[in-house]
């Protein structure tokens, strides 16, 4: 990479202590590399100058967790005494690091499982900065994971006048920002000074150039230190975030094991649209020849007004009236006839003891996405077609999720694009605690479950359900579900 503008080594005993605000502050060394520790939550170091006002540039960060960063259940109480307990803050332009909203330039992690890992150019949460109508540039992981002791070398790239933002870890892609939008992501001035300090971190070297560096070259500066590097860390990101070595899929149901067929349908006949209901926005959904194609609402009409009528008409649900039991298996082929959208496929779904929530309570109207995760239907949902403004929509990703304990069990990225006006397979396995899912036979989820780990228990039966966001156009065909109940059923 080229000569850094600023450079700075708080690890380092040239560092001007007067830089260090706080009365807990010390130097450590892990693997030959020194980094400064600050211990309490308020705490931090300045950086004095900086290149985030130019136009284009980059920053490089060495960081150490000193514990394991991961999504977790929030709760009220964890709040209590520090509004900001779930920011781990890297880098900010506000004194006050925790209170990143605040922050017209900050770069954080934060325990919520989504979006998790994020690099700001604007004041503003999250949703603040992604749902309007000329959105604000940032960048998300969508999912990420720090492991303690591990060493990370963070580099963030800018190109204000595109809103463009890139984020790497250890070379590695991890974050960039939407890639839908049609107009440059708004930016806003970065404060004079930077500010860093968190009790869980560590820092080491912190550069910053007027350039933005190749690919080539982030990931070349990150092997400079060799001594550093984990392997199986490596391995997990360049696996989870570039798709190196995805496994093939190919399951068909031992002769004799116990599988029955439980539905199928091709989707391309009006009888078909009787095996479910419709929730939500449902006057897009209209069958053809090819199958059952949903449209929904696009995101002007949602800033237009939609987005304050209740219940919600720009997202829709297609929940199967029949509920399954046991082991389950479901395909079915999509085609997408425009970018932009997001489709997601539940399974397992059902009351919070397991009862039948579309027989034992009235049925629902809302179209929003609070039914996956944030009311009392437990399920898992797969997002498996992801161009949404708040996802990681330059490539094809996945994410995985176990409701309503909302916990994140999958996330992949595969190193290819979604096209449109072909045909694709979605194929989704569970065999006992074990979920796979797969694209084209290649598999995207692998994840065992755990009924013993305060998320509830494993999954084994209930409705399944295909979920549509606003701004999508997909046609859906050959539905089939067979399932393999756990237990002998005398009737």
């Amino acid at each position: 990479m080229t000569h850094p503008i600023f450079s700075y080594n708080p690890g380092g005993g040239a560092f001007d202590p007067r830089l260090i605000q706080g009365a807990s502050w010390r130097r450590i060394e892990h693997q030959g590399m020194s980094a400064l520790h600050l211990a309490g939550v308020r705490d931090h170091f300045i950086l004095p100058g900086h290149t985030v006002n130019e136009t284009r540039g980059a920053l490089t960060m060495w960081v150490l967790p000193l514990q394991d960063l991961a999504p977790a259940t929030h709760y009220p109480a964890h709040a209590h005494s520090n509004p900001h307990f779930a920011n781990f803050t890297l880098l900010s332009d506000r004194e006050n690091t925790g209170d990143v909203d605040a922050a017209q330039f900050a770069m954080f992690y934060n325990t919520y499982w989504h979006p998790v890992f994020i690099t700001k150019f604007h004041r503003g949460s999250f949703v603040d900065m992604a749902w309007r109508p000329r959105q604000a540039a940032f960048a998300s992981s969508n999912y990420f994971e720090m492991r303690r002791l591990n060493w990370y070398h963070l580099c963030v790239t800018w190109d204000r006048s595109r809103g463009a933002v890139s984020v790497y870890a250890n070379g590695v892609l991890i974050a960039i920002q939407d890639t839908t939008a049609t107009q440059p992501h708004v930016t806003q001035p970065c404060a004079p000074m930077l500010y860093a300090g968190n009790p869980a971190l560590a820092y080491a070297k912190i550069n910053f150039y007027d350039k933005i560096p190749a690919p080539e070259e982030i990931r070349a500066d990150f092997l400079s230190r060799p001594e550093v590097v984990n392997k199986d860390t490596q391995a997990f990101l360049e696996k989870t975030y570039e798709g190196a070595g995805l496994p093939a899929f190919a399951w068909k149901p031992a002769p004799g094991a116990g599988w029955r067929d439980a539905l199928s349908l091709p989707m391309n006949r009006d009888e078909d649209m009787l095996a479910f209901f419709h929730q939500g926005g449902v006057t897009g959904t209209t069958v053809t020849p090819e199958g059952t194609r949903v449209v929904t609402p696009t995101l002007d009409e949602y800033y237009n007004g939609f987005h304050l009528v209740k219940p919600d008409p720009t997202r829709m649900y297609l929940w199967s009236r029949q509920t399954f039991e046991g082991d389950l298996y479901a395909s079915f082929e999509f085609k997408l006839n425009s970018h932009g959208g997001l489709c997601l496929f539940m399974a397992q779904a059902a009351g919070m003891q397991g009862e039948d929530f579309m027989k034992d309570y009235f049925l629902r109207s809302d179209g929003s996405m609070s039914m996956v995760c944030w009311e009392d239907v437990r399920n898992y949902h797969w997002e498996f077609y992801r161009e949404m403004l708040d996802t990681r929509n330059d490539l094809v990703s996945h994410g995985m999720i176990k409701n309503p304990w909302l916990k994140p069990v999958a996330f992949q990225v595969e190193n290819r694009r979604w096209e449109l006006n072909r045909w694709y397979k979605l194929e989704f396995l569970q065999e006992d605690m074990r979920i796979r899912g797969a694209i084209d036979g290649v598999t995207v989820i692998d994840y065992t479950d755990n009924g013993f780990d305060n998320n509830g228990p494993v999954l084994t039966h209930g409705h399944i359900a295909i979920r549509c966001m606003m701004r999508t156009d997909i046609v859906i065909r050959n539905l089939q579900v067979k399932d393999r109940p756990l237990v002998k059923i005398l009737g």
